[in-house]
């Protein structure tokens, strides 16, 4: 009787540290495998960012995005060669690329900015000029469009391109 019970609850707990081993395995299995898929889905996104970026560039886009709560815009790094600047010398606020606009210019940016806001218009498509910094004016074709809105409809991102359009501009 003594060995029988002894038998019983060792039993018992050789089935609880195998139950145990098995679920702990499980679950480390589960956890491995969620890791390598987001493992592949991370160098998913970083390629097509990679093929994104080299395809706008090489078409001479420069892409922008605006967070509207901060009024932080980051600038690709073609977008800031575009007015003459390398990393670091330009700031990334909105305020400070509203001053580099063309004072004639302002109204009619504003203008179409509202319109997109209010969904009088599709997407921002507008032509101005962009002081750069060797103190000359670029004609700049900006074209963007509102990706997130707050539940009330006011945006809070947008994202867009900068293409120059000097030239073009001239020959006009």
């Amino acid at each position: 009787d003594v060995l029988n019970k002894w038998w019983v609850d060792t039993a018992q707990t050789v089935a609880f540290v195998a139950l145990f081993n098995l679920t702990t395995i499980l679950f480390a299995w589960l956890l491995i495998r969620s890791w390598r898929s987001q493992l592949a889905v991370g160098e998913t996104l970083r390629e097509n960012e990679q093929r994104w970026s080299f395809a706008l560039e090489s078409g001479n886009f420069a892409v922008w995005d605006w967070d509207m709560l901060s009024g932080k815009v980051q600038l690709s790094k073609l977008g800031k060669r575009l007015f003459g600047y390398g990393e670091g010398e330009i700031g990334d606020h909105m305020i400070e690329w509203a001053a580099r606009c063309h004072p004639d210019d302002r109204d009619l940016v504003v203008s179409r900015m509202k319109d997109h806001f209010r969904g009088r218009a599709e997407n921002l498509s507008v032509e101005f000029r962009v002081h750069c910094k060797d103190g000359s004016w670029k004609w700049i074709l900006a074209r963007g469009l509102v990706v997130k809105r707050a539940a009330d409809g006011r945006p809070l991102r947008m994202i867009g391109l900068h293409s120059d359009i000097s030239e073009r501009r001239q020959r006009e």
